[in-house]
């Protein structure tokens, strides 16, 4: 009969009613009470022995049940109470909060900073514009108030704002007169010696190499 007994399972529902094997059991044991020829006091003796041990192992499996739902009720008090310095799920989305926050700042930094270096490239580009707008004016102003000299391979200097050819030597061809006086004949800016031939035509001397 003892291996009958239900130690492994609860005696009473959460409704406080009797389980059903437990009613069972119960229900065993009084049918052989009943069933019993001799009713005497072993019999009874035997019968109480056997509930005496049903209930000292529904209690005990109780008691298992009872020490393994404290284990378990403070490992959940552990995990979820925040003094203990474990992070609660307020924690966890106050955090989450924070980090989002410091993306957008970090986001709204950036932003500012393409910003600020774009208005630096932009008051550049205006500063040069401005610079070389200026030259183009100072340039413009240079070429309408001197005129370019000739190109002739001759050497010309401002004189009263005009170009004036500058001769860097004058040399003459020394010459005496039949009554001795001397009468020199400058030569030309490219350094020759006037000459005329018999025909009249003029046939220049060169007197000067360079």
């Amino acid at each position: 009969m003892t291996q009958g007994i239900p130690s492994r399972d609860i005696l009473v529902d959460k409704n406080g009613q009797m389980t059903t094997i437990w009613l069972i059991f119960f229900q065993h044991l009084y049918s052989v009470y009943s069933d019993s020829s001799q009713n005497n006091a072993d019999t009874l003796a035997q019968i109480k022995e056997i509930a005496n041990q049903a209930i000292e192992m529904a209690r005990q499996a109780k008691n298992d049940n009872e020490a393994q739902q404290k284990e378990i009720d403070a490992l959940y008090d552990q995990i979820t109470n925040a003094s203990n310095n474990f992070a609660t799920s307020q924690d966890i989305q106050t955090v989450n909060k924070r980090v989002e926050q410091t993306e957008y700042d970090i986001q709204q930094l950036q932003l500012a900073l393409d910003k600020l270096k774009k208005t630096f490239e932009d008051a550049q580009k205006e500063s040069k514009d401005k610079f070389t707008d200026l030259q183009d004016q100072i340039n413009n102003l240079a070429r309408s108030s001197f005129v370019e000299a000739p190109f002739d391979d001759k050497t010309y200097g401002r004189k009263n704002l005009e170009w004036v050819e500058i001769v860097a030597v004058k040399l003459s061809f020394p010459f005496f007169m039949s009554d001795g006086t001397a009468q020199n004949i400058p030569l030309t800016s490219d350094f020759q010696l006037p000459f005329f031939l018999s025909d009249g035509t003029q046939q220049n001397i060169q007197m000067v190499t360079l």
